[in-house]
């Protein structure tokens, strides 16, 4: 009899642990983070595994950044924007993303860019895929590894440190109404929206991205640049069922990337052209048209040796 019992209150204790585990299982999936804003903390790992220079910046000529004031939307950890601001040399640059942990990241990864000269395996050089800041000690937790490489001619006629240049701040482009759009003015020389069109699009729909390219135009001054580098609607098929409000959003969509174009030159600006070349790279990065759409006077971009072109459609 008392074997009997010690046999039920093992079995007993076994199905418990059963559903401890299982009850761990379900809540560390409930617990697993959603980059429902394209927030990754590693995107520039995947994007340039390689830690060096962002290679869109080769296709920006040096002069449409060199002493400007620049907005870059969606800056995600700032390894482009902190490039682009030690390479060429704005006069400002403000960088925004909608997440706090990564413009926490961003404002660490300034201490590395204004230590860092050469590329060298060294964990005191920046990266990307540090950890994200804790919300209760506001400390980021985890090392920086990678290199930063020289790969792009230095302008030295600016001694100013990036700290002196680049704002980083937790903002949302994505106003709340076309009223409050119609309130901005003109600002920037040149705004800058790499790959986030597709997250600001399944998170704000249609009449969000419109109020996003509506905000980018009121707020250019009146020779600047909108540079804009849009994902294909397959990537969006891709990301549809991560959150359930993005798959209702998915649904909803009917401005097409293809449509982006024709949108953007009926609000006003008035010239355009593909920047990056057609690449045989592997990575669908690479493959996306990064695309300068110019507000006013065309004369004043030509400092390109390359001819802006004016059609009825953008290849």
């Amino acid at each position: 009899m008392k074997r009997r019992i010690n046999l039920a209150s093992h079995e007993a204790s076994l199905y418990a642990s059963e559903l401890s585990a299982e009850k761990n299982f379900e809540e560390s999936r409930s617990l697993k983070k959603v980059f429902r804003y394209g927030n990754y903390t590693q995107y520039y790992g995947y994007r340039n595994p390689s830690k060096c220079d962002d290679s869109r910046l080769r296709y920006i000529p040096f002069c449409w950044m060199k002493s400007k004031t620049i907005l870059d939307v969606g800056c995600n950890t700032g390894h482009f924007t902190l490039s682009l601001a030690r390479k060429m040399r704005p006069n400002k640059v403000d960088a925004i993303d909608i997440d706090k942990n990564l413009i926490g990241i961003s404002r660490r990864n300034i201490l590395h860019y204004e230590s860092t000269n050469s590329c060298k395996n060294d964990e005191s050089n920046i990266n990307n895929n540090i950890a994200p800041i804790s919300e209760k000690t506001g400390n980021c937790e985890g090392k920086t590894i990678g290199c930063v490489c020289e790969n792009l001619e230095q302008y030295h006629g600016d001694e100013r440190k990036v700290s002196q240049i680049v704002n980083f701040a937790c903002s949302n482009f994505v106003l709340t109404s076309s009223a409050l759009v119609e309130m901005c003015k003109p600002e920037y020389d040149v705004i800058l929206m790499l790959s986030v069109s597709k997250w600001i699009h399944l998170n704000f729909r249609d009449e969000g991205l419109k109020r996003c390219f509506d905000r980018a135009y009121k707020q250019l001054k009146s020779t600047g640049i909108l540079i804009l580098e849009p994902q294909p609607f397959e990537s969006y098929k891709k990301k549809r069922k991560i959150d359930p409000d993005i798959a209702r959003n998915f649904q909803t969509i009917q401005f097409m990337p293809d449509q982006f174009h024709a949108y953007l030159t009926g609000i006003g600006f008035s010239h355009w052209k593909v920047l990056n070349d057609e690449t045989q790279s592997s990575s669908s990065f690479d493959k996306r048209p990064i695309i300068a759409y110019f507000k006013g006077d065309v004369n004043s971009f030509l400092c390109s040796t390359s001819k802006i072109i004016n059609e009825s459609t953008v290849s």
